[in-house]
């Protein structure tokens, strides 16, 4: 049996049912959210983590803008997560 792996999923090249990473691990990417200083527009502002939070793009990037007093840990607003 031959496999390849494409983008994030596995695939079988062999013919019968197609092995990728959602039925593997039962999840697939959703998003990343990934910290700036750039505001953004279409943003929603959560009080209790002082973050600017706008929807995610079509290509899986939410953009996370926080505010210098935020209560969240810096390995978190300063780091892809």
């Amino acid at each position: 049996m031959m496999n390849r792996v494409s983008g994030m999923g596995v695939h079988n090249t062999a013919p019968g049912p197609k092995l990728n990473a959602e039925w593997y691990f039962g999840w697939r990417y959703h998003h990343i959210g990934i910290p700036t200083n750039v505001p953004r527009p279409g943003k929603q502002y959560l009080e209790k983590f002082k973050v600017y939070v706008p929807g995610f793009d079509t290509t899986g990037i939410q953009w996370m803008r926080y505010g210098p007093d935020s209560p969240v840990h810096s390995l978190i607003s300063l780091s892809p997560t």
